[in-house]
């Protein structure tokens, strides 16, 4: 389904029946990533997955698409289809999209997760490397980019067995167009470190880390200080995909979450 916003679309999914959850996909993702995961948490619950601005079948509204302007095409799409609450999932790009969300519309969540996301702003190091990614798609190499960054989201030890999702996401990322991927490379340079904010708010909060993710360390926790009422899930045998690597596991500790709300 698709829904008119800002002279183009914003695209997104609607499945099962109960609490609504809000999934939110990560950089040169989209919505189908999801995939099984989705499948098992609307047996229980509401599931709508949304292509994030500039990636999947919606549109690109901004030469610098930033977390916030992504936060309000989804309050856009709350209130078009009439959800006064949601739980919000975000993965990686998507968890800085959830605190974004977060800082403008907390009153129209029931909690939230970040799955595989840090609440921290980039460091300089993580800029430069985002500025460099800038510079080989401006100069062609999107493709280069593409290819290079989508097996860095699996534990190394997971690249044969999931050998299919791989290439499936590689061909998501693929037909990203160039200007999207550096809008969003841009929006997520220049996110503020929110960090206080999460520590700050009362909301129910689960973070879900990967043990052996390569984008957000595993020593993330001795850097931010979660909130009052939060849970931690640790991934074992994940790197960055883990409602890909270890689905069952995530899928349960979400439906225990959610229920309790």
């Amino acid at each position: 389904m698709k829904l008119n916003f800002q002279n183009t679309n914003i695209s997104f999914t609607d499945v099962g029946a109960g609490k609504v959850v809000v999934l939110l996909h990560g950089y040169v993702e989209s919505k189908e990533v999801w995939g099984k995961f989705a499948a098992e948490l609307s047996k229980k619950f509401r599931i709508i997955s949304i292509d994030l601005l500039g990636h999947g079948e919606s549109g690109n509204t901004n030469s610098v698409q930033t977390m916030d302007s992504m936060a309000e095409a989804v309050h856009f799409l709350l209130d078009f289809l009439k959800i006064d609450k949601c739980f919000l999932i975000g993965h990686s790009m998507g968890g800085y999209v959830a605190l974004a969300f977060l800082e403008k519309f907390a009153k129209r969540l029931l909690g939230f997760s970040l799955f595989h996301a840090s609440p921290l702003a980039d460091t300089d190091e993580k800029k430069e490397k985002r500025n460099q990614e800038i510079m080989l798609i401006k100069m062609g190499e999107k493709n280069r980019v593409c290819r290079l960054h989508t097996p860095k989201t699996f534990a190394i030890f997971n690249l044969e067995k999931f050998a299919t999702e791989i290439e499936i996401f590689q061909n998501i990322s693929l037909n990203t167009p160039a200007e999207s991927i550096i809008a969003s490379l841009e929006g997520m340079k220049i996110r503020p470190n929110r960090s206080e904010l999460l520590a700050k708010t009362e909301l129910p909060f689960l973070y879900i880390i990967g043990m052996h993710d390569n984008f957000v360390p595993f020593n993330i926790l001795e850097k931010i200080k979660l909130p009052i009422h939060s849970e931690v899930l640790i991934l074992e045998h994940s790197g960055h995909q883990g409602y890909v690597e270890e689905t069952e596991k995530a899928v349960e500790k979400f439906t225990q979450f959610i229920e309790k709300l």
